[in-house]
């Protein structure tokens, strides 16, 4: 069963092999997330780190990804790496306490 996603758009930051590059998410869930608004686009495949900027002036939320598909509107979807109990809930809380857009 998929996580539910929210749509909510905060800053992603991503790095991977022979690519890095900045966008936002369009929606995202404890299992992943779609990013638009890229400067770069990783095929898919592609493993990457991404930083989601949750909230201004806090620190950004670090996970590992890989990228499942790209979106017709020029951006791509990811599902998180396998994240640890206490990052999972840090993400959880975070995504119950954000306005959706």
């Amino acid at each position: 069963m998929r996580d539910q996603r929210e749509q909510i758009r905060v800053s992603a930051g991503f790095e991977g092999p022979q690519i890095s590059g900045q966008g936002r998410t369009r929606d995202i869930s404890t299992s992943g997330a779609r990013i638009e608004e890229i400067n770069g686009r990783p095929p898919i495949g592609t493993p990457l780190v991404l930083r989601l900027l949750m909230f201004p002036n806090q620190h950004a939320l670090t996970v590992g990804a890989n990228v499942v598909r790209q979106t017709e509107s020029g951006g791509f979807a990811v599902e998180f790496d396998a994240l640890d109990d206490r990052t999972r809930g840090l993400l959880h809380l975070t995504l119950a306490s954000h306005p959706t857009t």
